[in-house]
């Protein structure tokens, strides 16, 4: 049986990686390699049940090198836990040891409402598993998400195959906004475990600021709550980033941090 953490953000990563990694329990932590996607920096990683403690450094160190790194394009050691804050003195270890602490905030929709920006003028389609919308999907993702790396792309490919799968599997759904004709943004969101996870939210640079995003998600999330009433809707964001303000005025809410 697979471990089931308390932290809805760990829960819902697990929709996708249930499907398409190898998932070994070691007892304390749980290591999760994705072959089919090598740049996948959140498909290859360390995941902890509890906080990382400081005469673990090395431990974790060596178990990346031997069961991780040679999955990876490019190293990229990444170590995550369940729910607890970390240790001040353990979390100055790991940064000695050559990791960055970064956290994101886990949101959960509550009332679901219309924002003041809402686009009624924006087309939203259901796009099929077999639709001819997914190379559009994958540009959008790689003009919104795009570092300049030249494997961003090759990333990109195989996370928007992966998430396709899943809508094939039926453990998903896809959407796309139209504006002025033109496919604008689309996003994606997966149900499993008793929970609903918004993924790859992406609008064209040239469509941002006119509602798309709000009114994807709105949609999105309504039809969601139709077939899964039952199921808390998760959607995580940089809190520093424009993009959490949007999911704000429909009506999400902090709940927890992913650390």
């Amino acid at each position: 049986m697979i471990w089931k953490p308390t932290s809805l953000f760990l829960r819902s990563e697990f929709i996708f990686w249930r499907e398409h990694s190898v998932i070994e329990d070691i007892g304390d932590a749980v290591v999760i390699v994705t072959t089919s996607n090598p740049y996948w920096r959140w498909g290859n990683l360390i995941v902890l049940k509890k906080p990382p403690r400081k005469e673990d450094v090395d431990r974790w160190r060596i178990l990346y090198e031997k069961k991780i790194a040679p999955n990876q394009a490019e190293p990229n050691r990444l170590i995550i836990w369940n729910i607890e804050s970390i240790d001040v003195s353990a979390l100055e270890s790991y940064i000695e040891d050559g990791l960055i602490f970064s956290k994101a905030d886990v949101l959960l929709l509550g009332a679901l409402k219309r924002s003041s920006s809402h686009n009624a003028q924006v087309d939203i389609r259901e796009i099929a598993h077999d639709g001819d919308e997914w190379n559009e999907v994958l540009e959008i993702n790689i003009e919104g998400f795009g570092t300049g790396d030249s494997t961003y792309r090759d990333f990109a490919e195989r996370k928007i195959a992966l998430l396709r799968s899943l809508v094939l599997e039926r453990a998903g759904r896809w959407y796309g906004a139209y504006a002025d004709g033109e496919f604008a943004g689309s996003l994606g969101i997966f149900a499993g475990d008793g929970l609903c996870r918004f993924q790859e939210v992406a609008v064209r640079p040239k469509y941002q600021r006119q509602g798309i995003a709000s009114t994807l998600v709105y949609h999105a999330a309504a039809k969601a709550r139709e077939e899964y009433p039952n199921n808390p809707q998760i959607i995580v964001a940089d809190p520093n980033g424009g993009a959490i303000n949007v999911y704000r005025q429909i009506g999400f809410e902090k709940h927890s941090e992913s650390h």
